[in-house]
C-alpha cells in the first residue's frame, strides 16, 4: 500500500522540520551547559588558588 498523497509528503515535511527544530534546540542548549560547567570549573580553580596561596 503506497500512500505518497501530498498529505503525507506535507506531514513527512512537517515531521521532518520539528526534528530538526528540536535537534538544534538540543545543540543550542547543549553549547550553554558547555559554556557554563567551563565558568563553574575557572570558578572553582580560581577559588582553589585563592585558598591554597593564603
Amino acid at each position: 500500500m503506497n500512500d505518497d498523497t501530498p498529505d503525507s509528503a506535507q506531514e513527512l515535511a512537517d515531521v521532518l522540520q520539528d526534528v530538526r527544530r528540536h535537534l538544534l534546540w538540543q545543540e543550542e542548549i547543549a553549547g550553554r551547559s558547555l559554556l557554563v560547567d567551563a565558568k563553574v570549573a575557572a570558578e572553582l580553580q580560581q577559588q582553589r588558588a585563592a585558598a591554597s596561596s593564603v
